[in-house]
């Protein structure tokens, strides 16, 4: 996994050095890959394996290998970064440095009955063919251009862009990939939702993903001209959990683009749980005692020592 995030994700390693030299903490970061398609303009960085030793905490190594990882994120381009909390004395250190529960949000599924019936201005349909990708295209544009913040890119020409293609392309291929389409009275295509289940086999988390099958919706839109936008939005998530409980989901998960989309899917019962996210940029600068060290630098170091002698 590190082999191939070095290569396609930016990975990098941060150690924390004591001042007689021992390693006692580090954390690794990179690009967020998924569970769907990420754009230019819309980069997230994430971080795991972030630990220090036990008689080393609580002296602000946690919170100095943090500000390295968010330095990096900056670095490589991220505009957001994105973490799985996993205890409490964590959630401290995450909050100091301006995570909060964001936009990156999970729903706990639970057996019920089939989904609401849609407005009566649309009827919806879940689409498994290439013949979605013009809509899907048409609808993550129109949502890019509503809900980015000015000057972030434009996408030109007719085709989904190169990385949306090849995310559809594999997703669809091994990650029950559908897109579920609102048509209006007209047979007009006014809406529709991409969803998929997240990649299993391969991701740092495998043993985790063994134990749930985890559902994600991405590209949520309706036109803007829709009467009863919200309605048919709603309508749109619902049927495609419906379609995660059909399929055997235990979770649902999304990364909303705004707050408005945010506040859309804990109205459908979604909740951030242990997921975090900084807006980058807005983090503030902790001392330490500890000097941090980068793994790469350390190995030039003594690759250069060695070649010296």
């Amino acid at each position: 996994y590190i082999k191939a995030a070095r290569s396609d994700l930016c990975h990098q390693s941060f150690v924390a050095v004591s001042p007689s030299g021992v390693v006692v903490g580090s954390a690794a970061c990179q690009l967020w890959s998924g569970p769907a398609p990420q754009f230019d303009g819309d980069k997230a960085g994430t971080v795991w394996g972030v630990f220090v030793e036990p008689e080393h905490r609580r002296r602000g190594v946690a919170t100095r290998l943090m500000q390295a990882v968010i330095k990096h994120w900056t670095s490589i381009g991220c505009q957001r970064g994105v973490l799985l909390c996993a205890s409490e004395e964590a959630r401290r250190v995450y909050e100091r440095l301006g995570f909060g529960p964001g936009h990156m949000l999970l729903l706990e599924l639970q057996p019920s009955d089939a989904a609401a019936p849609a407005p009566s201005s649309v009827t919806l349909e879940m689409a498994h063919g290439a013949e979605a990708d013009a809509h899907v295209l048409r609808h993550l544009r129109a949502k890019h251009l509503e809900e980015r913040a000015p000057g972030a890119s434009r996408w030109a020409g007719e085709e989904l862009p190169e990385r949306a293609a090849a995310f559809v392309k594999g997703a669809r291929e091994r990650l029950e990939y559908a897109v579920c389409m609102a048509r209006d009275a007209t047979g007009a295509v006014v809406g529709c939702a991409s969803s998929n289940v997240w990649e299993g086999p391969g991701s740092n988390n495998h043993s985790w993903q063994t134990l749930i099958k985890l559902g994600v919706v991405w590209g949520l839109h309706v036109d803007r001209e829709q009467r009863e936008r919200d309605a048919v939005a709603a309508a749109l998530l619902e049927h495609v959990v419906a379609r995660w409980r059909e399929t055997g989901c235990t979770k649902g998960f999304v990364m909303a683009a705004s707050d408005a989309e945010a506040a859309l899917f804990r109205r459908a019962g979604f909740e951030a749980h242990n997921a975090m996210t900084i807006e980058l940029g807005r983090a503030p600068s902790p001392t330490s005692p500890i000097d941090l060290l980068r793994g790469v630098a350390m190995r030039q170091r003594t690759c250069a020592a060695e070649a010296a002698a």
